[in-house]
This record gives C-alpha cells, sequence and structure tokens, in this order.
C-alpha cells in the first residue's frame, strides 16, 4: 500500500485502491477515510503527510476541519432542543428573537432558518467589517435587513449566513452557543475527540460549528 496504512476488509479493495491513487496522484497531500457497515468497520485507512513539504507523516488520529460537517453536528444540538421542547421549529423566529421580526421577516419560521427557506443567504450590505469573532455585529446586520425574497417561498443554500442564523436562534432558546452546548452536553460525556476551532463557535463560518 506503499505510505497507505490501516485496514481494508478484502472485498472492499476498490475503496484501498482509489484512496491510494488519490494520495499518490499529488492532488491530496494526506488524508484518512473509515467506513463502518452494519456495524463493521470495513475501511480504516490513511496516508500522506500532515504538511505541505510532505516531512510530517498523516497519522490515525491526525485531526482535520470539518468545514460544514459541523452542519450534521449543530443539527444532532437543535434536534435535542426541539426533543426537549425547548424549541419549536413550527413557531415564528420572533418568538426566540424579537429582533429578528422586521423588514419583511416577520412571519419567518425557525425551520426556513434550519432548511435554508429564510432568504437570507448573504450580507445585502457585504461583510461586516470586523473580527470573526464579533458575533454580535453579524447578528445585528442579519436581523435588521430585508431578505431577499418572501422567507419560506424558495429554497436557497445559505452557505455564508446559516452560522449566524441558526447559530443565534440556538443561543436564544437555549443560553449558550452551540459549541459550548456540544462540548459540554455531548463531547465531554461522550469523550468525543471534536477539537475543530469552527466547533466552538459552531458553524461560526457556515461553510463551515467548538
Amino acid at each position: 500500500m506503499g505510505n497507505i496504512k490501516g485496514y481494508c476488509r478484502p472485498d472492499f479493495i476498490e475503496i484501498q485502491n482509489i484512496f491510494a491513487d488519490s494520495i499518490t496522484s499529488g492532488h491530496e497531500t494526506g488524508a484518512s477515510i473509515a467506513i463502518e457497515h452494519k456495524g463493521e468497520m470495513i475501511v480504516d485507512l490513511y496516508g500522506g503527510y500532515k504538511d505541505a513539504a510532505k516531512n510530517i507523516p498523516w497519522e490515525k488520529d491526525t485531526l482535520v476541519n470539518v468545514f460544514s460537517v459541523t452542519k450534521g453536528v449543530t443539527a444532532t444540538c437543535i434536534s435535542r432542543l426541539i426533543d426537549q421542547g425547548k424549541l419549536d421549529p413550527d413557531m415564528r423566529v420572533g418568538h426566540y428573537w424579537p429582533e429578528y421580526s422586521c423588514n419583511g421577516k416577520e412571519d419567518t419560521k425557525v425551520s426556513d432558518l434550519l432548511c435554508h427557506r429564510a432568504a437570507m443567504f448573504g450580507f445585502k450590505d457585504g461583510y461586516p467589517v470586523c473580527s470573526w469573532n464579533d458575533w454580535g455585529v453579524f447578528v445585528k446586520a442579519l436581523e435588521s435587513q430585508k431578505p431577499y425574497y418572501k422567507p419560506g417561498s424558495s429554497q436557497g443554500y445559505h452557505a455564508l449566513t446559516f452560522s449566524w442564523l441558526v447559530g443565534e436562534i440556538f443561543r436564544r432558546a437555549e443560553g449558550r452557543m452551540v459549541g459550548d452546548y456540544f462540548r459540554e452536553e455531548i463531547a465531554s460525556p461522550f469523550n468525543l475527540d471534536f477539537k475543530s476551532k469552527a466547533c466552538i463557535v459552531i458553524c461560526h463560518l457556515s461553510f463551515s460549528l467548538v
């Protein structure tokens, strides 16, 4: 396998071959892949390097930035709030976040934020000029602007705003930031090694949630 290490069940060898080719092609510096099928780990491979100079080997426990996978983590946290009765997806956003209910957004439902139907997929005046950590600045910009079209009428991927929209409705309903909630209620109790900085702000950049 060259510098590819780990395990692959023989009848899934083609996955190993494809993975090895992607590493040796030069298009990937390093990577890992794990696949579980019907409760069995059938593929658990890693290889290549952690640095561009190719001096530091990729290890079995090498951490990576998960980007939009944090949306799945956020969805888990949101689902718990819904199950606990702290957040109602059919309720208007303004019930939890009063300042948001203005300029044509009054009838926006929580589900619209969760399902990319809020018609708020961008910042009409451009990204606020501030630090990415200035959560309140981004939230203020979004809560005060008009939607691009009638909320709930159409789907549109909120790649650039999802983090603040969903993150703020979560904070209003639960009290904590999503990243703090995930760390305290899920990651720490279950000893999950999820240390992406994006996960502390959780979905903070949203193309990208501790």
